[in-house]
């Protein structure tokens, strides 16, 4: 599976132009804050609709500004997790990760669920309601439901930010075998740099709303 990203897209004064190939693997993008990395991942997910450009999933069309084309988010095949991690309030923890699974009936989809929860650590937040965990918590089933979705695609932003190093290096080896396990492409943003080199094996760079330099985190820096 490939992810190819060639857009542009402008927010008030800000202009992002971001053109990426991403193969199977767990590629991270750092920069600075308003770089344009969370910007890039909502419009893989179909969230924003680039003004100029396209995106391909597997060599699947799902947004062609030229050509009108913008496959809804739900068709994509996209796993996420971002920064607001936007579970529903009114469910259950385990029922917000069962609506993410995408075969079965109703009690495997909640078993795929449970097996997720479990997987990330938060089993024993299953019964709970999302306005009672800690943002820490919500990260853990933020994972969790991203990853029972069987994407495609996972993109995760800034998805470890609120959790203690042993949470950490647990989601971390979760992603990572999930990543590798179905042979996909993630985009991974990241403020921290050991993160970034422990995550992926691709460092992607983005400031001012540009790719400055890619890296591959067993050699140099490509400029």
């Amino acid at each position: 599976m490939i992810l190819d990203l060639d857009v542009a897209h402008r927010v008030g004064t800000f202009a992002l132009a971001v053109r990426l190939r991403v193969g199977p693997g767990i590629t991270t993008l750092m920069g600075p804050s308003g770089a344009g990395k969370s910007l890039t991942l909502s419009i893989v997910a179909g969230l924003v609709r680039p003004q100029r450009g396209r995106v391909r999933i597997g060599g699947r069309l799902v947004a062609d500004a030229d050509a009108g084309v913008h496959i809804p988010t739900q068709d994509r095949r996209i796993g996420m997790a971002f920064q607001h991690t936007l579970l529903l309030p009114h469910r259950r923890v385990l029922d917000n990760v069962a609506l993410a699974v995408r075969e079965g009936n109703r009690a495997q989809r909640r078993r795929i669920a449970h097996s997720w929860l479990e997987q990330v650590g938060a089993a024993s937040l299953a019964g709970r309601a999302p306005r009672n965990l800690s943002g820490g918590e919500r990260q853990r089933v933020a994972v969790a439901r991203a990853l029972a979705s069987s994407p495609d695609v996972l993109l995760l932003d800034e998805p470890f930010s609120a959790l203690d190093h042993p949470s950490r290096d647990l989601l971390r080896r979760v992603v990572q075998e999930e990543v590798a396990r179905r042979r996909i492409p993630a985009l991974v943003v990241t403020h921290e740099p050991e993160m970034a080199g422990a995550l992926g094996e691709q460092v992607v760079v983005v400031e001012a709303g540009a790719v400055v330099a890619v890296r591959h985190t067993t050699g140099p820096v490509r400029h």
